[in-house]
Formats: structure tokens, C-alpha cells, sequence
């Protein structure tokens, strides 16, 4: 076999290659954040946090084999009242005995199964949400993005979780009583 069709086989199987290898994101805490809000009957109560960790892998870069899973730390969570931000990890969230809220993908359900770069990417995901000592299977949506020379990713999802099926008791402060369910929003951006 001559060298020159040895370099034209190599050539024609490096992106085989790439394809096989797999791509891990890591969460950048900076440009990320969880958010919760609940309805009371005055006010919606919003907390948020940046202190979010965890990665996203693909599999020959492709979302068909994704793995993520991502830890979000209770009590760093603020709503803008150090009273209120006290009664909710010491009472409902119980933070000493459960710190972390975690997830982890379980499957893609839909969408799209490949990322162009700039392309916005909708996904139904089912994945275990671990909360308060709690782990249930949750399914909502997800926004993929990637996008930049570095490829960065960013991940979009807003969805309702039900208080009670994570034995959270509804919070209360003074008279007014949270709502039973609280909207979740995440934004994670991640880098490569």
C-alpha cells in the first residue's frame, strides 16, 4: 500500500472519529441561575441562586446520548427578605438535614436530536428531580443552544413542580399562604 493512500484512508476517518468523542460542558455558576416563585395572595415570592453545579456530556456529540445532571445548593437561595430566606431553609426546605436540590437526565422524550450552532433546539426531557429527600421522575421542557467559537451552551427550562409531592410544607408568613405549586426557571450556560 502506497503512503499516499494511507494518508487519503486517515484523512476519510477523522471525522468518524470525532464523531465518536464525547463533549462535556461544565455549568458556569457566573452566568447561571435557578430561580423558584410562588403566588401568595399579595406578593409573588421569588427565590434565586447562582450556586449551581454540574455538566452535560454528549456522546459523539450528538443529544440522542446525552448525560447531564446538575446540584443547585438550598440554602444560597435569596428572596430579597433575610427573615423570610431564614424561615425557608430552617422550616420548609429543612437545608441542614437536605442541602442539595439535584437532577439528573433520565431520557430525551422529543425534539430534535441533533445541535446546529445558533440554532435553538426544543426538547421534552424526563429526568429524576431530587429534592427534600424526595426523587421523582419530572418531565418538562428544554431550550439547547449552542452557539460562539467556543460553542458555548446554554440550557432553558421553565416548569412547575407540586410543593406537596416533595413533602414540603406550603410555606406561610403571617396570615398569607404560598401557593401549592412554585414555577421553576433555569438558565444554565455552559463552556466546553
Amino acid at each position: 500500500m502506497s503512503w499516499r493512500l494511507v494518508i487519503v484512508l486517515c484523512c476519510l476517518t477523522l471525522p468518524l472519529w470525532g464523531a465518536e468523542k464525547n463533549l462535556r460542558y461544565q455549568v458556569d455558576p457566573k452566568a447561571s441561575h435557578v430561580q423558584f416563585s410562588a403566588k401568595a395572595p399579595l406578593e409573588t415570592v421569588i427565590g434565586k441562586t447562582q450556586q449551581v453545579t454540574g455538566e452535560v456530556t454528549l456522546a459523539g456529540g450528538r443529544l440522542s446520548g446525552a448525560k447531564a445532571s446538575f446540584v443547585v445548593d438550598v440554602a444560597s437561595i435569596k428572596t430579597g427578605n433575610r427573615l423570610r430566606d431564614k424561615d425557608m431553609r430552617k422550616k420548609f426546605m429543612e437545608t441542614d438535614q437536605y442541602p442539595q436540590i439535584r437532577f439528573s437526565l433520565d431520557k430525551i422524550l422529543s425534539g430534535a436530536f441533533q445541535i446546529l450552532p445558533g440554532k435553538p433546539v426544543e426538547l421534552t426531557v424526563a429526568g429524576t428531580w431530587e429534592m427534600h429527600g424526595v426523587a421523582r421522575t419530572e418531565i418538562f421542557p428544554v431550550t439547547v443552544q449552542v452557539e460562539g467559537a467556543n460553542k458555548q451552551m446554554t440550557l432553558h427550562s421553565v416548569f412547575t413542580l407540586r410543593l406537596s409531592d416533595y413533602q414540603i410544607e406550603r410555606p406561610q408568613f403571617l396570615w398569607m399562604r404560598l401557593s401549592e405549586t412554585a414555577d421553576v426557571t433555569v438558565y444554565l450556560v455552559l463552556h466546553p
